[in-house]
C-alpha cells in the first residue's frame, strides 16, 4: 500500500526532535524604575524579578509573583536599580567600539542619520553586539533634482530649488520609507503647510517626527502634531523677532544663528515671553531632546570624560571636536564656527531648559555615552527588547 506523501510528512514532523531553548537568564533582587508615563508614573517594583531568554524578556514582576524557569541562571543583583533599555534619539553609531560603548552605558536603541564625509559620519549597521539602530533622514521640502549642482547654502536651495507640494511630499515620505527610515527630521526649510502635510502622512506609516524648523514656528509645529523637537538652541527660536528667526531658517549655520545665540545669552529667568515659551512647549506631549551634552565641555568645573570607565572603549580620532585626553577641555579648529557658543549661551541654555520642565510631559536628561562627541542628549522610554 502506498502510504500518501502528506501522511509521511505528519509523521516526520510530529517525530521531530524540538529545537533546544536556551536556558533563562534571572535578574533577582532589583528594584524595577517604572519609565511609563512619559516618565511620571511611581509604580517602581522593589524585590523584582526580570526572566531574559534569547534576546527577548519573558517575564516582569515581584518575586513572589514570578517563577523562577528551571535551570536559569540566576543573577543577585540585590541593592540595585534596573531600568528599561535608554534610547538615545539623536546619534550615530561609526563602528564598533562606538556600539559597545552605548550598551555599557545601558543604551540600547539610537536614533541615527547617515552622513557619509560629514562630521556624523557613516551610519554603522552591522554592529553585533550593538543598540538598536532607527535611520533617520531630513526632509526639507525643496526638489534639487533639477538644478544643476546641489546648493551650498539653505537660502540657495529655498531660492532655486522647487517647493514641493502636498502630494510630492507624501511621496517623499513614502520612498523614505520604503528605503528603511523609520524618523524623519523635519528641518528648517519646511514652511507650516509643509510641515502639517509630513507630520499626518507619516503618522499613518508608523513613521517618527522630529523638528528642527525655522520657516515653521515649534508653536505651528505643536499644532500640526510633531513628535519632538531637538535642539534647545533650536526650538528656542520662538524665543526670536519673527524676522530674526526667518533669516535663521535661511541660514541656521551662518551669521544669522550667531545674532540669535547673542540674544539668548541675555535672557534671565524673569523674562515673560520664555515664560509664554515654556507654557507653549508644556502643552501638549512634544518631547524634548536637548542635546545638553554638546555643552558639557563648557561648564565651569566640568570632569574630564576621558577619565569615565566607558572611555577606554573608544578612540578620540573616531568623536567630532574630542576633549583633550589630558585636561578635558575641548581643542576646537579655527574653522569649527558651526559649532561654537557665544560666552554665555550654554549656561543660558540650561536655564531655559529648566524653564520648559514640567510634570507630565517628556523631557530629556543630557545623558550620552560620552559627554563629547557625537552622541546627543536622549529621552528614556520603553524598551522591553534585551
Amino acid at each position: 500500500m502506498r502510504v500518501p506523501a502528506l501522511v509521511w510528512a505528519v509523521v516526520v514532523l510530529t517525530g521531530a526532535t524540538p529545537t533546544p531553548q536556551p536556558n533563562a537568564v534571572v535578574l533577582r533582587g532589583a528594584t524595577l524604575v517604572d519609565v511609563g508615563g512619559f516618565g511620571s508614573s511611581a509604580h517602581d517594583i522593589e524585590d523584582a524579578v526580570v526572566v531574559m531568554r534569547g534576546g527577548t524578556i519573558e517575564a516582569v514582576g515581584p518575586a513572589a509573583q514570578v517563577a523562577l524557569p528551571r535551570g536559569a541562571r540566576v543573577i543577585d543583583v540585590s541593592g540595585a536599580y534596573v531600568v528599561p533599555g535608554l534610547h538615545d534619539v539623536f546619534a550615530t553609531v561609526n563602528n564598533q567600539a562606538q556600539a559597545n560603548a552605548f550598551l555599557y552605558m545601558g543604551v540600547t536603541s539610537i536614533v541615527g542619520l547617515d552622513e557619509p564625509g560629514g562630521r556624523r559620519g557613516p551610519l554603522f549597521m552591522k554592529a553585533s553586539p550593538g543598540p538598536r539602530v532607527y535611520p533617520l533622514e531630513v526632509v526639507t521640502g525643496f526638489d534639487e533634482s533639477q538644478l544643476l549642482e546641489p546648493p551650498r547654502t539653505m537660502a540657495e536651495m529655498m531660492t532655486k530649488a522647487r517647493r514641493m507640494s502636498a502630494p510630492e511630499l507624501r511621496a517623499e515620505v513614502d520612498r523614505l520609507a520604503a528605503r528603511g527610515v523609520s524618523v524623519l527630521l523635519l528641518y528648517y526649510s519646511l514652511a507650516p503647510d509643509q510641515v502639517r502635510t509630513v507630520a499626518a502622512y507619516a503618522r499613518t506609516r508608523g513613521l517618527a517626527t522630529i523638528g528642527e524648523l525655522g520657516a515653521t514656528t515649534y508653536r505651528d509645529a505643536i499644532e500640526a502634531g510633531v513628535m519632538a523637537f531637538v535642539h534647545t538652541s533650536r526650538y528656542s527660536l520662538d524665543l526670536a523677532p519673527p524676522p530674526l528667526r526667518e533669516e535663521v531658517a535661511r541660514a541656521p549655520f551662518g551669521p544669522p544663528r550667531r545674532l540669535f545665540y547673542e540674544r539668548l545669552a541675555k535672557l534671565t529667568a524673569s523674562d515673560s515671553g520664555l515664560g509664554r515659551h515654556a507654557r507653549t512647549l508644556a502643552s501638549r506631549r512634544t518631547a524634548l531632546i536637548p542635546t545638553m551634552a554638546m555643552n558639557y565641555l563648557e561648564q565651569p568645573g566640568h570632569a574630564n570624560p576621558w577619565r569615565e570607565p566607558v572611555a577606554v572603549l573608544l578612540d578620540p580620532a573616531d568623536i567630532h571636536l574630542p576633549a583633550n585626553r589630558e585636561t578635558g577641555e575641548q581643542e576646537r579648529p579655527a574653522d569649527a564656527v558651526r559649532d561654537a557658543f557665544p560666552p554665555g549661551v550654554s549656561t543660558n541654555l540650561q536655564m531655559i531648559e529648566t524653564s520648559t520642565a514640567r510634570p507630565g510631559r517628556p523631557t530629556s536628561r543630557a545623558a550620552a555615552p560620552m559627554r563629547s562627541g557625537p552622541w546627543r542628549g536622549s529621552r528614556s522610554t520603553r524598551n522591553w527588547r534585551c
